[in-house]
């Protein structure tokens, strides 16, 4: 092995270990629990507890993906927040299938190119997924948001950085032209609490990923 092969191995074993370390650290920050949602229903009507990481299906072939040959996973994350927001027209639940709650799942929403906050949110995750970002950079997350009216729940992702290392919001919906402007979920005021946020793997209450306690901000 010569100097530069060798300058090469370094490199990536130290770019590896700050990879597996950031996982690490964004995985355990917050103690994990379980979240069982009532957002399916069988065609009785009756009302379904899932596990809500059951709507990561990142190996379902029909998923859009983003072509990352020579972008960063920042820029795959601006073209799938973008792809969602033009592609899906926010529908809510009542008026698409006649029931309060109903998470579809990132097929459905591509097929009927509907739905309402978490459905867009849900697609967008999955197609951030397969688009090759690590799985631990991408959260869905459920809270209340401000409106004009007071507060109100809603559900949209947050993504990891690749380059800074915060999290940053990905609204398709609610506030997209302040998502489409590369939100910090620190500077993200509007959002005001977390109820729950999941990933492939784990599911949190109240987390706050990297930011202050919300009444200091």
């Amino acid at each position: 092995m010569n100097s530069w092969q060798q300058i090469i191995k370094i490199l990536y074993e130290y770019a590896f270990k700050k990879e597996t370390e950031l996982e690490y650290y964004n995985n355990n920050k917050y103690p994990k629990s379980v979240k069982l949602y009532l957002g399916r229903a069988l065609p009785t009507g009756e009302r379904l507890r899932m596990d809500v990481r059951n709507y990561y299906t990142p190996t379902d072939v029909t998923l859009p993906k983003i072509n990352h040959t020579l972008l960063k996973f920042d820029d795959i994350a601006k073209s799938a927040l973008h792809y969602v927001n033009k592609n899906i027209e926010y529908t809510p639940d009542k008026t698409q299938v006649g029931l309060p709650e109903f998470w579809m799942f990132p097929f459905e929403t591509l097929h009927t190119k509907k739905g309402d906050c978490e459905d867009g949110a849900i697609l967008l995750a999955n197609i951030l997924l397969k688009s090759g970002i690590p799985y631990w950079r991408v959260r869905i997350m459920a809270g209340d948001v401000k409106t004009n009216d007071g507060t109100g729940g809603h559900a949209y992702c947050c993504y990891l950085s690749d380059t800074t290392n915060e999290w940053i919001v990905l609204d398709w919906c609610f506030y997209y032209s302040e998502s489409s402007q590369w939100l910090r979920w620190q500077d993200a005021k509007r959002y005001t609490s977390v109820w729950f946020s999941f990933n492939t793997k784990y599911c949190y209450s109240n987390d706050m990923l990297d930011r202050l306690d919300i009444e200091t901000i």
